[in-house]
C-alpha cells in the first residue's frame, strides 16, 4: 500500500475565498443599487413626461385664452354701438337706465378682457432704466382725481442711493394701479374718504381712513409698500390672495394680484402681502392690509451728485 501526502497552505485559499465573497457582495450590491436608480430615473423621466404633457396642454389653453380674449372684444365694440345707436334713436326715459347697464357690463368685460391678454402674455416688457421716487410723484399727480382719497407718500432719506431700477414702466403703473385701488376698495367697506386729493407730503399720522406708499432701500432691493388701514384680509382669502381669478369683490376680476405678482417676478423681484398690524389687539379692531412690491435696485451713486457705484 502507497501513501501520498500532500501539504496545502489554507491561508491564502481562505484569503482568495473572502476577496471573492467580497468582491460578490459588492457586485450583488451595486447590482441592486443600479436597479433602484435605473427604477428612479424611469419614475422620474414618466413624471417629467406627464408634467411635459400638462405644460404642452396649459399652452395650447393660454394661446385659445389669449385668441378668446382677443376675438370676444369684436363683438363687445358691435354692442357698444348698438347701444349708441338705440340712444339716438330716443329711446323713452325709462329705458335709458337699461342701456347703460348693458354698457357699463360690456365694458367690465372689455376690461377683464384685456387683463387676462395682459396676464398671458411672457416677458418682463420693454425694460428701462427708471427712478422709482420721481416716477412715484409723477403717478400721485396722474391718480388726482382718480381715486375717492388721499394717497400718502413716504419717501427714503436724502442720503441715500437714488432709486434706479430697470422695468416695464407702464406694467409697473399697472401694479400700482391694482394695489391702490384693492386699498380703497377695501377702506369704503369701512368708511367714505373725505374729498379726493393727492397731496404726497402730508403727515401719515393720522387714523383715518388713508392708503400709504413707501419706499425704501433693504440690502439689494428697493421696496414699495402699499398698506392701508381698512379691514385687512382674511385668513382664508389670504391663502388664495394670488391666484388667478380667485375675488372676494363682487365684481371683481380676480386678476389684478395675479398680474402685479407675476410682473415683480418677472422683473426680478416679488410680491408680499402681511397684515398691517403686529398687535393683536389692534389687528382685531382694524389690521389694515401692506402689499410689498420688491425690485432689484440698481445703485448708481447718491443724490448729492457723488461718484458713481455701479
Amino acid at each position: 500500500m502507497r501513501y501520498l501526502w500532500l501539504e496545502l497552505p489554507t491561508s491564502g485559499l481562505l484569503r482568495s475565498r473572502t476577496v471573492n465573497l467580497g468582491a460578490a457582495a459588492l457586485i450583488s450590491t451595486g447590482l441592486v443599487g443600479l436597479y433602484f436608480l435605473l427604477l428612479l430615473l424611469y419614475r422620474r423621466n414618466a413624471e417629467l413626461r406627464e408634467r411635459e404633457s400638462k405644460n404642452g396642454e396649459l399652452i395650447q389653453l393660454g394661446e385659445a385664452a389669449r385668441t378668446i380674449a382677443h376675438e370676444i372684444k369684436n363683438p363687445l365694440a358691435v354692442i357698444r354701438i348698438q347701444t349708441a345707436t338705440l340712444r339716438r334713436l330716443g329711446l323713452p326715459v325709462d329705458s335709458l337706465p337699461k342701456v347703460d347697464l348693458i354698457d357699463e357690463e360690456v365694458g367690465r368685460l372689455a376690461a377683464l378682457s384685456d387683463r387676462i391678454r395682459d396676464f398671458l402674455k411672457s416677458g418682463a416688457g420693454d425694460e428701462e432704466a427708471v427712478e422709482l421716487e420721481g416716477f412715484l410723484l409723477d403717478y400721485c399727480d396722474r391718480y388726482a382725481g382718480a381715486v375717492p382719497g388721499p394717497i400718502f407718500l413716504t419717501l427714503p432719506q436724502p442720503e441715500t442711493h437714488e432709486a434706479w431700477v430697470r422695468v416695464d414702466p407702464e406694467k409697473l403703473s399697472q401694479a400700482l394701479d391694482n394695489l391702490v385701488r384693492n386699498a380703497f376698495d377695501a377702506l369704503a367697506t369701512i368708511a367714505s374718504p373725505n374729498e379726493a386729493s393727492i397731496d404726497p407730503l402730508a403727515p401719515a399720522g393720522s387714523e383715518s381712513p388713508k392708503v400709504e406708499i413707501s419706499l425704501a432701500l433693504k440690502g439689494k432691493h428697493w421696496h414699495m409698500e402699499i398698506s392701508d388701514n381698512g379691514p385687512g384680509i382674511s385668513r382664508e382669502a389670504e391663502a388664495r390672495l394670488f391666484e388667478p381669478f380667485f375675488t372676494t369683490k363682487e365684481k371683481g376680476s380676480g386678476i389684478g394680484l395675479a398680474l402685479a405678482r407675476k410682473f415683480a417676478v418677472s422683473a426680478g423681484g416679488g410680491l408680499e402681502y402681511r397684515s398691517g398690524h403686529e398687535s393683536a389687539a389692534i389687528a382685531a379692531a382694524r389690521p389694515g392690509a401692506v402689499f410689498n412690491l420688491v425690485l432689484p435696485a440698481e445703485l448708481r451713486g447718491k443724490k448729492d451728485g457723488g461718484r458713481d457705484e455701479a
